[in-house]
């Protein structure tokens, strides 16, 4: 499975989960899992999070923008002094993005420190005889 088609599936069990209980722990919670789980390297991990946390959160938050809730949004951005409600929805996104990202790194980092590295990253084993130089 490519990088894409795991990011749109991560992001779609992150809004699935927000619909069925809106709690922003399941942004850390499933990517933590994800990462420990389904993804090979470290880089991997945090580029699914990534795109999946910016997918999911921007994706709401332009759900929000254009259906009728455009008046309260325009209200927010003003109360926070943002200007336009789209930079709202860029850092929402971009929220989104960072505590998925970091989350799903996390889960990869511990998988690593559990079962003791990955191949890659253990260091290269020890040579059975010390090498001798040879004599003159």
């Amino acid at each position: 499975m490519n990088a894409a088609a795991r990011i749109v599936i991560l992001a779609a069990l992150l809004a699935v989960a927000h619909l069925l209980a809106p709690v922003w722990l399941w942004t850390a919670a499933l990517p933590l899992v994800w990462g420990a789980t389904l993804t090979r390297s470290t880089w991997e991990a945090f580029s699914c999070g990534l795109g999946a946390g910016a997918l999911a959160w921007g994706g709401g938050a332009a759900v929000f923008l254009a259906i009728d809730a455009r008046v309260a949004l325009e209200r927010i951005a003003q109360a926070l002094r943002v200007g336009e409600p789209w930079k709202l929805l860029v850092a929402t996104a971009a929220t989104g993005a960072a505590i998925a990202a970091m989350s799903a790194l996390t889960g990869r980092l511990l998988r690593e420190a559990i079962s003791g590295g990955t191949p890659a990253s253990s260091p290269p084993p020890a040579p059975s005889e010390p090498r001798r130089s040879p004599r003159s």
